[in-house]
């Protein structure tokens, strides 16, 4: 009998076979969240995201049950929370065979340092190594 989770939770399945499965409530895993996106940070963030590409920013709807972001985000409440991830969907995330193509990793490295010229006082001023 599959049950459905009443809290926020991850599933775990057991005892599956082709016709049933078995799906068992674990709670205090992680626990998902949707983050506003609104504010100067990330206004910062999609600049400095669409500088480096060349193009405009795609905002997806990932990485909610990554465990400390809701910690984090209850914990600091005015703090913005940004998570960032460079890839495409040839990247195949966490599979087997996850890939970064270079160039793509290059860009999201350069999309970082305007990030953090831009949100640093004076950063503008350091020196390129």
């Amino acid at each position: 009998m599959v049950k459905k989770p009443t809290a926020p939770a991850a599933l775990a399945c057991e005892n599956v076979t082709e016709s049933s499965a078995e799906v068992t409530n674990i709670t205090g895993i992680a626990e998902p969240i949707s983050l506003d996106t609104s504010g100067a940070a990330y206004d910062a963030a999609r600049r400095a995201f669409a500088q480096a590409y060349g193009t405009a920013v795609v905002e997806a709807g990932l990485g909610g049950s990554i465990p400390f972001i809701a910690e984090f985000a209850r914990t600091f409440p005015g703090a913005a929370v940004l998570v960032t991830g460079v890839g495409d969907p040839a990247s195949r995330w966490h599979g087997i065979d996850e890939s970064l193509h270079l160039e793509m990793f290059g860009r999201g490295v350069h999309a970082e340092a305007l990030l953090l010229a831009e949100l640093v006082p004076g950063a503008e001023a350091i020196e390129q190594r």
